[in-house]
């Protein structure tokens, strides 16, 4: 019986000590999430931390975010950053200016950083070059809808028009890594003009896509449009079949699953999502943004 209590404890803290190296491993890089929470207009569906844009203190925010930076790597032992993802928000009303900035402090010039972007197409046309420029290496598109009608309801504020040359300039600058996000499940919609639209984008050839799912959120304009019984959604069954289609699709157009949402060639896969998936640990910067750094009982 102590021959076995005394196994039990050398077993126990070899786990302790395997934690702690693992811990003391992965606490060396994160992936870091910038949040900037500003809008020109208020998407129907999104319940997320925003606000309009309207006298935004650019430099302000830029202050604080990089505070935050510094704090909460050192806070951390974060030595470096795997991956940088501006998310919002919408991401591309920033100056350029701050998004050069905060690249360069949190990348340590490291060139070969996934540095990503989201925005919507109005604010990105005739601008992604200067992305680029800026550090910028990976943008998502939020296309969100081939339809115009629905890019309205959604209160989006761009047409369909802008968001493919948005995506035929991104493509010219970042072949291998333009992305775009499209939301199934609109009131209204059947599923042969959903699979229509991402054939569309898979014959572009795109290199990754994001499907998502439109769901109803509490407080937002579309939980209240639905109460009132002035829209409806699809049945489950036929939103089941957009979605299993459009895996068909992506098939068909050599991009495979790689996670629930997200589409990819071969190589085009984007690395701060694969990130959260594996559960790497990562810094959240900004006013609608979370962290999650350590393993195991270094989790916190």
């Amino acid at each position: 019986l102590l021959q076995e209590k005394m196994l039990k404890r050398v077993f126990k803290s070899q786990q302790l000590y395997a934690r702690k190296f693992l811990y003391r491993n992965e606490s060396s890089a994160a992936n870091v999430y910038i949040h900037w929470p500003y809008c020109t207009k208020l998407c129907s569906y999104c319940n997320f931390n925003k606000y309009l844009n309207t006298d935004v203190d650019h430099q302000r925010l830029l202050s604080c975010l990089l505070s935050e930076w510094r704090c909460l790597s050192e806070r951390h032992q974060i030595s470096s950053a795997s991956t940088i993802f501006f998310g919002g928000g919408t991401p591309s009303l920033m100056e350029l200016s701050t998004i050069e900035i905060l690249v360069k402090e949190i990348s340590g010039n490291k060139g070969d950083l996934e540095v990503s972007l989201e925005g919507n197409p109005g604010d990105l046309l005739g601008k992604i070059s200067s992305l680029k420029n800026a550090g910028v290496n990976r943008l998502s598109v939020g296309v969100q809808a081939l339809r115009d009608k629905d890019l309205q309801d959604l209160n989006r504020d761009h047409n369909v028009t802008q968001a493919m040359n948005c995506l035929e300039e991104s493509l010219a600058i970042f072949p291998l890594s333009t992305s775009a996000d499209l939301i199934f499940g609109r009131p209204g919609q059947g599923t042969g003009d959903w699979l229509e639209e991402v054939t569309q984008l898979v014959d572009m050839g795109l290199p990754h896509m994001s499907l998502y799912q439109l769901t109803v959120e509490r407080g937002t304009r579309l939980a209240k449009q639905i109460k009132e019984g002035l829209i409806s959604l699809p049945e489950e069954d036929t939103m089941a079949d957009m979605y299993l289609g459009a895996v068909e699709c992506m098939k068909g157009g050599g991009l495979a699953r790689y996670e629930v949402s997200n589409f990819s060639l071969p190589g085009s896969e984007c690395q701060h999502n694969i990130g959260y998936w594996s559960g790497r640990q990562y810094l959240g910067l900004g006013p609608g943004a979370h962290s999650r750094v350590g393993l195991g009982e270094g989790r916190r």
